[in-house]
């Protein structure tokens, strides 16, 4: 914590971090030829669709517009470079096919060596207790949840730490073909998701800035705060009013926009712009399933077909995935 506090930078309305690296650290491989290879197979696996590729296209030129990543040479260097791996996940939706790039901290060229990951410190756990928040959530008369857009890639890394933050893509996807010519490497310029620092440099971030502010506006998101999901709430529709502008005020100091605000309170809803307002009716809070209507928290629903056989080892993989964070339910036996 004393070496993040030292090395924090504050400039054109953001943060600016350092990775907290282990003595060790110069073992880090280039591990250019394994990204390569990766992105090989990646091109690979949907060269028949070329939609899927396209999407991938957008979310990263999305990002290089918004100064999320850059282009930079292969022969420029400054210090230590890496070459992360990355893949995609396809979450298919009602209307639209949803895709999101996962990049590869873990990766090793030889098993022998060290991946990323192992040449940083997790950082301590920062989070704060998600039994604690929940109930004071339900205390609260009108309840209130946000998050933070993109929370994540809000925070900036300082120069000299982004050349362990590449990744290879392809310059023309009229032409889907990995060679070396094709290539175009990219960097970021802000912390990703997946890196096992990145948890504990978002929520050292967030409770620095949140610190900064001597006001009880601010101290409560700090309390209700979890990764990046607000989850507070207040007693009265005035001071529900205040959290919500100060909040948004506070954060946006530090160039974090508290989006998808939804509450019980009709009244306080309203207030919201429809720019910042939730448009689901049942939405997820911490895992739990929250209807703003009846204002009741819900454990995930399993649903069960009456075809199939039920055993033991079925009813375990339905209930293996649901999120029961108050412990609700007993372990079936």
């Amino acid at each position: 914590m004393e070496d993040f506090k030292e090395n924090l930078v504050f400039k054109d309305n953001r943060y600016h971090v350092t990775w907290p690296w282990k003595i060790d650290h110069q073992e880090v491989p280039e591990n250019r030829p394994l990204a390569f290879g990766r992105l090989k197979s990646l091109v690979s696996r949907f060269k028949d669709k070329p939609d899927v590729l396209q999407k991938y296209d957008c979310v990263i030129q999305d990002q290089l517009k918004k100064g999320i990543i850059e282009k930079v040479a292969t022969s420029k260097k400054n210090g230590l470079t890496h070459y992360l791996p990355h893949h995609a996940v396809i979450k298919p939706g009602k209307s639209t096919t949803k895709l999101r790039i996962v990049y590869d901290a873990s990766a090793k060229p030889k098993i022998e060596n060290s991946s990323l990951n192992d040449c940083l410190y997790r950082g301590p756990v920062l989070l704060n207790d998600l039994c604690g928040i929940l109930l004071r959530f339900r205390v609260h008369t009108i309840g209130i949840v946000s998050d933070i857009e993109k929370a994540f890639l809000q925070i900036s890394l300082q120069k000299d730490q982004r050349d362990v933050m590449r990744f290879l893509w392809l310059k023309d996807l009229e032409n889907p073909e990995v060679t070396q010519n094709q290539i175009q490497v990219y960097r970021f310029c802000r912390v990703p998701f997946g890196v096992v620092s990145s948890p504990f440099l978002l929520g050292a971030t967030i409770d620095y800035h949140l610190e900064s502010y001597n006001n009880d506006v601010a101290k409560q998101p700090k309390q209700d705060i979890y990764m990046d999901n607000v989850v507070t709430g207040t007693d009265t529709i005035d001071a529900a009013k205040d959290l919500y502008t100060m909040s948004k005020g506070i954060f946006e100091d530090a160039s974090m926009n508290l989006r998808e605000w939804a509450s019980n309170n009709r009244e306080l809803e309203e207030t919201f712009s429809d720019e910042d307002r939730a448009k689901e009716n049942v939405m997820k809070v911490l895992g739990l399933e929250w209807s703003r209507e009846t204002d009741t928290l819900a454990i995930q629903k399993v649903h069960l077909s009456s075809a199939q056989i039920v055993t033991k080892r079925f009813i375990l993989s339905k209930i293996a995935p649901v999120f029961d964070p108050l412990c609700i339910f007993a372990p079936y036996a």
